[in-house]
């Protein structure tokens, strides 16, 4: 599969997804944003442990991680803030 069908299943995904828990779906938005970057990377460069990010992924973080981390992945896959906490408007800019 390629890299385009596979951003465009998980945005058919999001797509589908409701949006009456955006923390259930913090993990599809985390992996779209992380396109082909590995979680050692993002960890990395976010100065998010490795473990945070896997629970993030696998939608195990209970509660959800605070604002702190959403911002500091959010610099580091270069989307905005409010779109990787909940969807809110575009992924960029």
């Amino acid at each position: 599969m390629s890299t385009t069908a596979t951003l465009d299943t998980v945005t058919a995904t999001l797509d589908t997804v409701t949006e009456a828990d955006p923390v259930a779906t913090l993990g599809i938005r985390l992996r779209q944003a992380m396109g082909r970057r590995g979680v050692d990377h993002v960890a990395a460069r976010s100065r998010v442990t490795e473990r945070t990010i896997w629970r993030i992924l696998a939608g195990t973080h209970k509660g959800g991680p605070d604002l702190g981390t959403i911002e500091a992945l959010a610099a580091a896959t270069g989307v905005r803030p409010a779109w990787l906490a909940w969807g809110d408007g575009a992924m960029h800019g």
